[in-house]
């Protein structure tokens, strides 16, 4: 929720409506983490960056379909 006013997607102390909106769900208007993100990995030691680099690898190949809104339309932010 922090990344996403940071990141300007909504404005400061609005996160939390914004994501319980759906904004960021997969279907919505700025989907964020569609892969789970770390919690759902259980956030390994010394994995979390290889974890992160190969999603990103896979959403540019376009093996993310998935959870893509757009394939190749969307810059992957790690």
């Amino acid at each position: 929720m922090i990344e996403a006013e940071e990141l300007g997607f909504c404005k400061k102390g609005e996160g939390g409506p914004f994501v319980a909106a759906g904004e960021t769900d997969i279907g919505g208007r700025i989907p964020i983490n569609t892969d789970g993100g770390l919690l759902s990995v259980g956030h390994p030691f010394g994995g979390t960056g290889v974890r992160q680099g190969l999603e990103i690898m896979r959403q540019l190949q376009g093996r993310a379909i998935s959870r893509l809104k757009a394939p190749r339309q969307v810059l992957p932010i790690t």
